[in-house]
């Protein structure tokens, strides 16, 4: 069976999202460009509930100064470690 050969195209980006998607391929090891927005792009078609959240609060966080994003941001990364920890603690046997 013939393996079809991967779609090629040229893409333009505004400067700032290319900026963007190579800050965040270097914080995650020096990937190639291709596999970072390869990798971006599958986990926007993802149905799960973290996605779901996300496009829930989008549109919301959009409203808020700079300031407030960050501190919504701030919160919502404490509920993620109180999440985490009360996880953990329910693995540990009695």
């Amino acid at each position: 069976m013939k393996k079809t050969p991967p779609h090629r195209f040229q893409l333009r980006l505004p400067e700032a999202l290319f900026a963007d998607i190579v800050e965040g391929m270097r914080r995650k090891g020096g990937k190639s460009l291709n596999r970072e927005i390869v990798e971006r792009l599958s986990e926007t078609n993802q149905d799960d509930a973290a996605s779901r959240i996300a496009e829930a609060l989008r549109p919301l966080l959009g409203t808020l100064d700079e300031a407030e994003r960050e501190r919504v941001a701030g919160l919502i990364g404490e509920v993620a470690q109180v999440l985490t920890k009360s996880r953990s603690r329910k693995r540990r046997p009695k």
